[in-house]
């Protein structure tokens, strides 16, 4: 029997539908903000009130020559209207062995591109977006168990 827990080998990344070809690696983050609320006669924080909730996304990939994330529409073309009129992405984290959806992220937009050269190291894209909203496999699939499967999560490369 197949082990329920996912690891990286098994894990696929999809941005816009399409798998993302030669991806090494996703972070996904989620916080809430509180700010402490102490009234006028006192110097303790009576309750901590939510206030933001925030996410964000990474993504490392390899660089291969040819490819590049604005051929892909992930990243805007370097002109204010690409700029201001890109558009905001989906990304989801598949468990390739169940076809599983394990991670769904909503409002996924690019903010920044870091390329890394060195000696000795393949060449890799350092992908950071900013984000709305973040579903575990749970809340993106109402009412259907994790073990029920989320289709087939295969699909052409996007290379990003």
């Amino acid at each position: 029997m197949a082990s329920t827990i996912i690891s990286g080998a098994r894990s696929i990344l999809k941005l816009a539908g399409k798998k993302v070809a030669l991806a090494t690696g996703v972070s996904v983050n989620e916080s809430v903000g509180f700010e402490p609320f102490r009234p006028l006669d006192s110097v303790a924080i009576v309750e901590n009130i939510p206030v933001t909730y925030d996410c964000s996304m990474s993504a490392d990939q390899v660089v291969a020559v040819g490819q590049d994330p604005t051929q892909t529409g992930i990243m805007p073309h370097v002109d204010l209207l690409s700029i201001l009129t890109q558009p905001e992405l989906v990304a989801e984290l598949y468990d390739a062995v169940s076809g599983t959806l394990v991670l769904k992220v909503e409002g996924v937009m690019l903010s920044s591109n870091n390329r890394n050269f060195r000696a000795g190291q393949i060449a890799a894209n350092d992908l950071t977006f900013v984000a709305r909203l973040v579903k575990s496999s749970v809340e993106s699939n109402p009412g259907i168990t994790p073990s029920a499967g989320g289709g087939n999560p295969t699909g052409s490369g996007i290379n990003v």
